[in-house]
């Protein structure tokens, strides 16, 4: 993405690194052509699908508020659109108070697109491993509820001030839509053993405590989903910290490493 005029509009351009062309990119290599061939795209923000042919951007509107999601195959053959086809919408924000933003997981395996406002946001999800899924919502949004999510081996990883806690929360449901009721509290059993006769660990999750519980003494800022573990950063006791987590396939926190 390309500021030619410095008024901090960004036209969209695709280059092949190998021979340097431009590859998609109208006006004489200034910038994607829009929509159906229309004017050049002046995106907010860019990323890849799960290929080189396929990118997804989110466009502004007269007020310079990002508001609509746009999929395109790319123009690698010459024809606008990729192969004679129009760039999809595939979400749009027509509330004022609300930004819109996109990003994938960590794994690559979802887009995700998040909007909202200063108190409140709402964040949506597509499987680009399935061509044929459809944008679906984690949770709908709530009056003062902030959410992120992250995948991780089947799980959303969310943090969230849910419950209207002074900080964020840490919690974890299976990959489902509209999945709020869901959301369990991560919990830290790393020092923590089964009661004698336990038939699972069940009884050892009880005894444990929430690794972030959204209060005043540990805060959350993000979480980073590798293969085997996550990565948290925060501050406790005021200081900043980060915490290297393995969780079980259940959400439940085996270690935590500090």
């Amino acid at each position: 993405a390309v500021d030619f005029s410095g008024d901090e509009i960004y036209s969209l351009c695709v280059k092949d690194l190998e021979s340097g062309s431009i590859v998609d990119g109208g006006h004489g290599g200034d910038g994607v052509d829009g929509v159906d061939g229309g004017e050049t795209i002046e995106c907010y923000s860019v990323t890849w699908g799960k290929d080189s042919k396929t990118l997804f951007y989110v466009v502004m509107d007269d007020a310079h508020r990002p508001y609509r999601v746009y999929r395109r195959q790319l123009n690698l053959d010459g024809n606008a659109g990729g192969e004679g086809k129009g760039d999809e919408l595939i979400f749009e924000q027509n509330d004022d108070l609300y930004w819109t933003s996109i990003y994938k997981s960590s794994d690559k395996k979802y887009l995700f697109i998040s909007t909202s406002s200063a108190e409140t946001s709402e964040v949506y999800y597509l499987d680009l491993e399935d061509e044929d899924a459809e944008l679906k919502c984690v949770a709908e949004k709530r009056t003062k509820v902030l959410y992120e999510v992250e995948h991780f081996n089947g799980q959303w990883i969310i943090t969230s001030n849910v419950d209207e806690t002074p900080n964020m929360r840490l919690m974890s449901c299976p990959v489902g839509a509209n999945c709020e009721a869901e959301w369990k509290d991560v919990i830290d059993v790393s020092n923590v053993s089964n009661v004698s006769g336990a038939s699972d660990e069940s009884t050892s999750t009880r005894s444990g405590t929430k690794l972030f519980d959204g209060g005043y003494d540990r805060s959350l800022d993000g979480v980073e989903a590798f293969e085997k573990y996550l990565v948290a950063t925060g501050r406790e006791g005021g200081i900043p910290r980060v915490w290297v987590i393995e969780p079980s396939t259940s959400g439940e926190v085996l270690e935590v490493k500090k």
